[in-house]
């Protein structure tokens, strides 16, 4: 698929699974924002779009883990921000990555706080089933 098309595909993907969020449907926005995982790092190997690539990348996998948590699922979202933390060590430690080195860091350190996050409401829920 054509760059360009690809780029179209990755903010339809990324605006869909936004609205299924709004609308509550999780599973719906957890397959949708996925896919727009997977096509962001397809783009973050274009060198022109790298940087934004890496951006959406973590936009989604955020959004993504909001879904799971939804969905009562915290292993999941808490692998899903291990994934994609060890992906952006890798961005962070390719030398051809240096201009976007502050941009990796800011994406990283957000995905470190949705850990702890989920980590919280993991905490929460599970004394919350503990005490009904």
């Amino acid at each position: 698929m054509n760059v360009f098309r690809q780029q179209e595909l990755l903010y339809q993907q990324l605006r869909q699974g936004s609205g299924y969020l709004k609308r509550a449907q999780w599973q719906d926005a957890c397959t949708v924002l996925n896919d727009a995982q997977a096509t962001a790092l397809e783009l973050s190997h274009v060198p022109w779009f790298a940087s934004n690539a890496q951006q959406h990348y973590a936009t989604a996998v955020m959004l993504s883990c909001g879904a799971y948590i939804h969905l009562d699922d915290f292993e999941h979202a808490l692998r899903l921000i291990q994934t994609a933390t060890r992906q952006f060590d890798s961005w962070l430690s390719d030398s051809s990555m240096h201009e976007a080195r502050k941009t990796l860091y800011a994406c990283r350190a957000q995905l470190i706080k949705a850990c702890r996050h989920v980590h919280q409401v993991a905490a929460v829920q599970t004394q919350k089933s503990r005490t009904e």
